[in-house]
């Protein structure tokens, strides 16, 4: 007997309504996190989880359980995992981009079950393929937090995305990460200067034109890390952006640095939280609001994978490292 889920096919009709309240259920979460500073923070910090995932989608997920910690499909634990969805579990929705087929006919573009039946029966002959055309579009499917599954909760951790102590490797972990996102940085062809003397209270800044970020002598690891991140946020996101408010361009560069930070086991809220009550203040509508949330979501996406990509690749080097050491002294007993 299945251990799946059973569920039962919902008509085109229903599947519309239900995409049409889950956006209305986001849409309502991105008003109220422009007018609540906690609501920022609270969403930031989900991003820090759920970097790969869109901003609509990491909306729309938060809106149905705001305690999700890692999700996937029924089959994908299953296959990965071997775990199963306990019984009762209601499924959490997100979009997936999905083809189909749309057909120029009379004027009218259809899909095909729109399409009569002697024109069902042309296309499915090859009689419409020059009136055919490819569209991409989304669908609602179902995910599960780990928290639903049959996982044990001691092992839920193991499941969350972003959990730092992957990483901790020769227990010289925030050295590791400086030097990550420093790789990740010059990978950008930006040159970093590290230990600049900088006069003012600023930890570092970034020259759009020199392509230079220049890092103060006078920081701390975290602050490093944060500050780092911060700058090369604004090289991803404005470098090219000559209409952007100056202050808009320093709120989404943090809210990047923020999520970058938190997703690595950083927490600067005491430092970004008057950026966050900034962001607050000038988004005004919930295009605007979805426009800059993209943004940070992907630049934050793009950063922790370059970053993490990174220190995976010096922890592969370490452990070749010390299997080499291991086998020369086996030699020379």
């Amino acid at each position: 007997m299945s251990k799946y889920q059973k569920y039962k096919r919902k008509s085109s009709e229903e599947k519309k309504k239900e995409i049409r309240y889950l956006t209305k259920e986001a849409t309502e979460k991105m008003r109220n996190v422009s007018t609540d500073p906690k609501e920022v923070k609270d969403y930031l910090d989900f991003m820090s989880k759920f970097h790969k995932y869109s901003a609509k989608n990491q909306t729309l997920l938060n809106s149905q359980y705001n305690g999700a910690n890692a999700v996937g499909s029924a089959k994908r634990w299953k296959d990965d995992h071997g775990l199963y969805i306990r019984k009762g579990q209601k499924a959490l929705k997100v979009f997936a981009p999905t083809k189909y087929d749309l057909y120029n006919v009379e004027g009218k573009k259809l899909t095909f079950t729109q399409l009569n039946k002697s024109q069902q029966a042309q296309a499915k002959s090859g009689g419409l393929n020059d009136k055919k055309s490819q569209v991409t579009g989304f669908k609602l499917v179902p995910v599960f937090d780990v928290t639903q599954t049959t996982a044990k909760p001691e092992d839920y951790p193991k499941f969350y995305p972003n959990r730092p102590q992957q990483y901790n490797y020769n227990g010289k972990y925030l050295d590791n990460l400086k030097e990550a996102m420093l790789t990740t940085t010059k990978k950008e062809n930006i040159a970093v200067k590290d230990k600049e003397t900088i006069h003012n209270a600023a930890r570092g800044y970034y020259n759009p034109e020199k392509q230079v970020i220049a890092m103060s002598d006078n920081s701390t690891d975290t602050e490093f890390v944060h500050t780092l991140s911060h700058e090369l946020a604004h090289h991803k996101l404005h470098r090219n952006e000559t209409e952007m408010s100056t202050g808009l361009k320093e709120v989404e560069a943090e809210m990047t640095a923020y999520v970058v930070s938190k997703h690595f086991g950083i927490d600067t809220e005491k430092q970004s939280m008057e950026y966050m009550n900034g962001w607050s203040r000038d988004m005004k509508d919930t295009e605007s609001i979805e426009a800059s949330l993209e943004r940070i979501q992907k630049t934050s996406h793009s950063i922790i994978e370059g970053v993490t990509s990174e220190l995976e690749s010096g922890m592969k080097q370490s452990l070749e490292k010390k299997k080499t050491l291991n086998r020369m002294n086996e030699r020379e007993l």
